[in-house]
């Protein structure tokens, strides 16, 4: 059975534990950086006669540590804007939108990387509309973090090229009810899978932890992420499902597939928000 996080206490003392301990591990790295290119200019410095001037030219090892200064403080920067995202409760109240228009603007956005990449995209869904009580910017966000490591397990897997039944993104969308306290409740589930690379089962435990990734290196983020920075990821996710009062949940098994189930509550509204845009979807 797939893990439930809204079985497990969402900010327990552990949690906030882990989280300051990758805080200070995710901040201190850019600044040992920053202070050891520091020290390797101020002694080239002390090295210049005095009265002489320093020569900085495009083409000299100092102008490339500056530029490492700046993308190193580039990236404490956005760690700390992904944590104040993260803290932020929204004031914003939720409105009734018909999910499948969430994951089509979705799919929009991403297409270009999606092409690139020779991935199939597979989707069902169900006639009707699918009314959610939702805040639009952060369920959008949800599920393209979803996408986008589906993309990244793919990529990895097949290296952007395609084959008969596989390199395939599967998304589907039904309704379920749930027994909650007794009550029978109705949700609407996005389930996405991909048959990529998988999730190590050493990971798996760690998968809704603040600034966990399997992305260790710099040339382990593939093109497409990169301008994402360094986000809060599935823990971020999880939050924001906790607070539509919903679910997050993942099966994986190693080089064959992996499934992200998403679960939130259906509106007991009929009226769903539109746009006078139409859906994209291939």
């Amino acid at each position: 059975m797939p893990e439930d996080p809204k079985d497990v206490p969402l900010f327990d003392k552990s949690f906030y534990n882990k989280m300051l301990a990758r805080l200070v591990h995710e901040i201190n790295n850019p600044l040992m950086v920053i202070s050891n290119y520091i020290s390797l200019l101020i002694e080239d410095i002390d090295q210049v006669p005095q009265g002489s001037p320093l020569q900085l030219t495009r083409e000299s090892e100092h102008y490339d540590s500056l530029h490492e200064i700046a993308e190193q403080c580039q990236r404490i920067s956005k760690i700390t804007k992904n944590l104040q995202k993260f803290s932020r409760t929204s004031s914003s109240p939720p409105k009734n939108y018909d999910l499948q228009r969430v994951i089509s603007g979705v799919i929009s956005d991403l297409e270009p990387m999606i092409v690139k990449s020779q991935i199939q995209l597979r989707w069902e869904a169900p006639e009707d509309p699918c009314g959610c009580l939702i805040r639009y910017e952060e369920i959008e966000q949800v599920i393209q973090a979803l996408l986008r490591n589906a993309i990244y397990a793919l990529n990895q897997k097949y290296h952007g090229k395609r084959s008969p039944q596989k390199n395939t993104i599967y998304i589907r969308m039904y309704q379920e009810t749930r027994d909650q306290e007794g009550t029978p409740k109705q949700f609407v589930v996005v389930a996405i899978r991909d048959d990529g690379i998988g999730i190590q089962k050493e990971d798996r435990e760690h998968i809704f932890e603040p600034f966990f990734s399997t992305k260790k290196t710099k040339m382990d983020v593939p093109e497409f992420d990169k301008a994402q920075g360094l986000g809060l990821g599935l823990s971020y996710c999880r939050t924001i499902m906790a607070q539509h009062e919903g679910y997050i949940s993942f099966e994986s098994e190693m080089n064959t597939f992996t499934e992200f189930l998403i679960s939130l509550p259906c509106s007991i509204q009929n009226d769903v928000e539109s746009d006078e845009e139409d859906d994209v979807v291939f």
